[in-house]
């Protein structure tokens, strides 16, 4: 039953509450006997219409919708007064058959939402107890045509009272805490409507076919049990093929189209089009091409919007990640439909973020290309930067002791230097491959760096005699060197006195340098990004190893931490291993 929305409703005592939850069994069962006392009394006389309104005053008590233990406001209970009244005024048999029905509708919809395993077999027998009233009870009386014989009616009425009697012996549980009772409307529709069949089916076998009322009561049965056997079947046959039920859901699952066919078409318009904008669109031409209940599209983007056919009175939006969608149609939109359209928004909506996604990420890719060109740059005018000082540094002190010495360590230098400036510029118009890189014997690289750092006494320097005789590539030993050493720099200015050692040697005809210090190691935390990344840094972009062992691979080298221990850090540039030729 249904109140004004303007009816206020004031909580009484919870205690009152809770009695009426514990109990609300108790409710039910005077409430069914009180309406076998309508059958018995009739509902024409004074005792009958007297028990009919203490059984709907149960109801109002018992009943699911308005939460029990509730005071109901003046204008709600004005209502019930006059729907009280106007029932047992107009109160007969045909109207308390009607009134049967929709009590047993009520019960079981209870039962079919579930009411827990152990109270259903409750609310079974009650509904059990309510058909057989209608059936044995309800319909002779309000129909004379099927009237039982006194007998049967007396008979009838003691196998109630009986049922009655049992559903009092059934152990009915109560909650620790009382829940809110909730009516399934559309089971309760259902059962109604059977109840309904087997009614008017068995007054139609009764009164059109001349049969008596038990056998057409027991062919409309039948008939409707194997009716409902047959659909159940037919809606899930197990039996390898699809049913009514997979055809309904289909149905349900799209807007037009099958729900497979709109991921198939989303799918491929989202490998052909790479451009959100431009997928939206074809996405949008699609939707008015194929639904014919659909005028048009209105697609609306942060960067922009359009329209596809044209507008009617009747638009809905829809909006998910940025992706609206108006649709314009010739009448309002369904529930149903509209969800569907949601889900479809949010499928448009989500490869829409995909495709920005994509676009940032290409983006991205983009910006750490450059940052890491300009990074490696950053570092060879660095490392030619620290060359040129280191020449400067030696003019200074040399100068007046040994100029005719100064002037060829000038003109060897010098020319290296600017091949490495003219390299480093090339850099910033493409890569240069690694077979064009420039080599030079061992002998003559290995003069250039005692040249450089054999008067310092900071550095100890070591070459092997087959070394002497290599090819190195210049660009990446000095490259390498540099950086390591520029390290090594900046950690002698935390670590005075730090001695550095440089050893060239040789392995199957192929250089391999070797850097050392004598100072702490690298701490544990940057070991797993070391030449693996950009790395930690309080002096620049932490990417010096990093690049220089991408340019050691590329030139077929290998840039490792050979040793690292306290007193004992050893950074090694070794050729790649080549594979052993087979026998």
């Amino acid at each position: 039953m249904n109140f004004p929305a303007g009816s206020r409703i004031a909580p009484a005592a919870s205690s009152g509450t809770d009695l009426l939850a514990k109990w609300r069994h108790i409710l039910l069962l005077a409430m069914l006997g009180l309406l076998l006392l309508v059958f018995w009394f009739g509902p024409r006389t004074e005792l009958g219409r007297a028990m009919f309104v203490a059984h709907f005053g149960l109801f109002i008590v018992w009943q699911p919708f308005v939460e029990g233990g509730r005071r109901l406001a003046l204008p709600a209970l004005v209502l019930l007064v006059v729907a009280l009244v106007g029932m047992t005024a107009a109160l007969g048999p045909r109207l308390l058959m009607l009134w049967v029905m929709l009590l047993t509708a009520l019960v079981g919809g209870k039962v079919m939402l579930g009411e827990g395993r152990r109270r259903r077999p409750f609310y079974l027998f009650a509904l059990a107890y309510l058909v057989l009233v209608l059936l044995l009870l309800g319909l002779p009386l309000a129909f004379p045509q099927v009237a039982f014989p006194p007998e049967m009616t007396v008979a009838t009425r003691l196998i109630l009272v009986g049922l009655l009697g049992l559903m009092v012996l059934i152990p009915f549980p109560h909650e620790a805490a009382p829940t809110a009772e909730f009516v399934d409307f559309i089971n309760s529709v259902l059962v109604l409507l059977v109840l309904a069949v087997v009614v008017l089916g068995s007054l139609a076998t009764v009164l059109l076919g001349g049969a008596a009322y038990l056998d057409a009561l027991i062919q409309t049965l039948l008939l409707l049990g194997g009716s409902l056997m047959t659909l159940g079947w037919l809606w899930n046959p197990q039996a390898g093929f699809s049913g009514l039920g997979e055809l309904v859901s289909r149905h349900l699952m799209s807007v037009g189209l099958p729900a497979e066919q709109w991921l198939q078409i989303l799918a491929d318009h989202a490998t052909r089009e790479s451009d959100p904008q431009r997928f939206l669109a074809r996405a949008a031409e699609d939707m008015v091409r194929r639904l014919p209940w659909l005028r048009g599209v209105r697609w609306q983007l942060p960067d922009g919007e359009g329209l596809l056919g044209h507008e009617t009175p009747e638009a809905r939006r829809f909006r998910h990640l940025g992706v609206s969608l108006t649709l314009y149609t010739p009448s309002s939109l369904s529930p149903t439909l509209a969800w569907h359209i949601q889900l479809l928004t949010q499928l448009l909506g989500e490869f829409h973020a995909d495709k920005l996604r994509s676009r940032q990420l290409k983006e991205l890719s983009y910006l750490q290309a450059i940052h890491e060109t300009g990074a490696r740059l950053t570092h060879d005018v660095k490392n030619l930067l620290q060359s040129m000082q280191t020449l400067c540094h030696v003019a200074e002190q040399d100068a007046g002791d040994d100029p005719q010495g100064l002037q060829s360590l000038l003109r060897r230098q010098l020319p290296a230097l600017t091949g490495r400036l003219a390299t480093t510029l090339s850099k910033l118009q493409g890569v240069v491959p690694a077979d064009d890189l420039t080599l030079q014997d061992g002998a003559s690289w290995w003069a250039g760096v005692v040249a450089r750092y054999g008067t310092d006494s900071r550095f100890t320097l070591a070459c092997s005699a087959d070394a002497l005789a290599t090819r190195i590539p210049v660009d990446l030993f000095w490259a390498t060197l540099e950086n390591l050493l520029a390290n090594i720099e900046e950690k002698r200015a935390a670590e005075p006195g730090l001695k550095a050692g440089i050893q060239l040697s040789a392995t199957t005809n192929r250089p391999v340098l070797r850097v050392t210090d004598d100072g702490s190691p690298v701490p544990s935390r940057l070991m797993e990004h070391l030449m693996k990344g950009p790395v930690e840094s309080a002096n620049g972009l932490g990417i010096g190893l990093f690049q220089a062992a991408k340019a050691a691979a590329s030139a077929g080298y290998a840039l490792c931490l050979e040793a690292n221990q306290p007193g004992e850090v050893c950074f090694t540039l070794r050729p790649l291993a080549s594979p052993t030729p087979a026998p």
